[in-house]
């Protein structure tokens, strides 16, 4: 187990700290996002799975995972950026927990190995060369509540969560990342 401790931003009093499982047959991180500061912020790290019917269903460890061009496998819980060359006409957007100030929020991911890449938007991910990775790590995104936001609350399995629009999201989210963590993984490419 390897852990790592990040702050964001020197005007944001978050910090991420991750904890880093890794076996033959998975790669998990156990992460605390903690706010030491006076604002209160959203923290958009809950993906769900869309059924044929519509039914959103959430998963707390999922991510996506991409490959950088660097090398560096993303495991991403976050508002992903809208690719540049297809038209999106429903955005991914994870439903966010709302983090009080001098409180944290804990959170797992787990992702099996080899590693199947799960971009948000596949059909416009281009697979790099590399079938391998020589690094991890762990991106969570976050945006300043504001009372304009429009945040509609919902209920998943007893936990609160919050259902934005993207416009809103968009210009306002942040990121918190760990520092790479060397390690060498095998990638397979997404599913289309």
């Amino acid at each position: 187990m390897k852990e790592q401790i990040m702050r964001a931003t020197d005007s944001d009093s978050v910090t991420l700290r991750v904890d880093w499982t890794i076996t033959d047959a998975l790669i998990a991180a156990q992460y605390e996002v903690l706010n030491a500061g006076a604002q209160q912020f959203l923290v958009f790290d809950r993906l769900y799975e869309t059924a044929r019917s519509g039914t959103r269903t959430v998963h707390p460890e999922l991510a996506y995972t991409r490959l950088d061009a660097t090398g560096i496998l993303g495991i991403e819980k976050l508002v992903p950026p809208l690719p540049e060359d297809i038209d999106i006409e429903q955005p991914e957007l994870p439903y966010a927990r709302l983090l009080d100030p001098g409180a944290s929020l804990t959170g797992r991911v787990a992702v099996a190995r080899p590693v199947r890449l799960n971009p948000a938007y596949p059909q416009g991910y281009a697979m790099t060369e590399a079938d391998s990775a020589s690094a991890v790590m762990l991106r969570i995104g976050y945006a300043p509540f504001e009372e304009d936001a429009a945040a509609r609350q919902i209920n998943a399995n007893g936990e609160i969560l919050y259902s934005m629009r993207h416009a809103w999201v968009r210009p306002r989210q942040r990121l918190i990342e760990s520092a790479p963590m060397e390690l060498a993984v095998h990638i397979e490419p997404p599913r289309q």
